[in-house]
């Protein structure tokens, strides 16, 4: 790897915080890592009571329709959330948390408030707010080039 490269950087960065939200028991569902699904869990949380859609998500999280099909099966196979029809287009598919998505988002976002409260505390507030608007800065910077 090349010293200093910026996404070198932040791929170890999103390793290290992949590994630490999973390190826990409760972070692993049927054997497999649920650090992604934590965050549609939470997604899907903060906007209960609205109408979620596939594209949303999409939307939310930048990614490819593939990818969400493929974490919205699992979830859905892992009884985490249930997708339901809706009366004014029969192609969209309404998606809600279970009981047990709820006690997972729970779990997850525990862990995930501690570690960025841990993280936070290497910096100060001024530091945290440079931090958070050079990485908004790079992330416009990489979706206007895609």
């Amino acid at each position: 790897m090349k010293d200093n490269s910026v996404l070198d950087e932040v791929k170890i960065l999103h390793n290290l915080v992949r590994q630490r939200l999973c390190s826990d028991p409760q972070a692993v569902s049927d054997g497999k890592l649920m650090s992604g699904r934590g965050y549609f869990l939470r997604y899907l949380a903060e906007n209960d009571g609205k109408d979620i859609f596939q594209r949303d998500i999409e939307k939310a999280f930048k990614i490819r329709r593939s990818t969400v099909t493929a974490t919205l099966n699992r979830m859905e196979e892992n009884g985490l959330i249930i997708r339901s029809s809706v009366e004014f287009d029969s192609r969209l598919k309404r998606i809600k948390l279970t009981p047990k998505g709820r006690q997972m988002h729970l779990s997850f976002q525990n862990r995930a408030d501690s570690l960025d409260k841990e993280v936070s505390s290497a910096l100060t507030e001024k530091e945290r707010a440079e931090f958070i608007k050079i990485i908004k800065k790079i992330q416009s910077k990489v979706e206007n080039k895609s």
